[in-house]
């Protein structure tokens, strides 16, 4: 995992939360973000995951077909790696993976990868 999270913690600031979450955010860019989080479902069995907020457009009016058309292309490449896709209300879109803390930094690579060739 990148030097700048501490899963350890992560897991604890989910047992401490009201709603047995927590997240921090690894990367930033135009238009997205990448981060990690953790949940506790139940006490002894925190999972770890991976998620990436996609915009669907930009802060303009105008409507761009092409960057429509990148993200589409990686919103259906993040589906066929098994991330889930969920609208968020503010014109974005929740692309998440469950993985094991071992498998965390390589996911958050090839993630941020996939992003940054897609999308620009």
């Amino acid at each position: 995992m990148p030097n700048q999270i501490n899963v350890n913690e992560l897991v604890q600031k989910a047992k401490e939360s009201a709603d047995g979450e927590s997240y921090f955010v690894l990367y930033r860019g135009k238009g997205f973000r990448i981060g990690v989080g953790a949940r506790v479902i139940s006490p002894n069995a925190p999972s770890l995951f991976i998620e990436a907020i996609i915009a669907l457009g930009n802060e303009s009016k105008e409507i761009d077909l092409q960057r429509l058309q990148k993200v589409l292309d990686t919103l259906k490449t993040l589906k066929a790696q098994n991330y889930s896709l969920v609208y968020e209300d503010d014109n974005c879109v929740s692309c998440e993976t469950t993985k094991e803390y071992r498998a965390l930094e390589e996911e958050y690579l090839s993630l941020k990868v996939l992003i940054k060739k897609n999308l620009f």
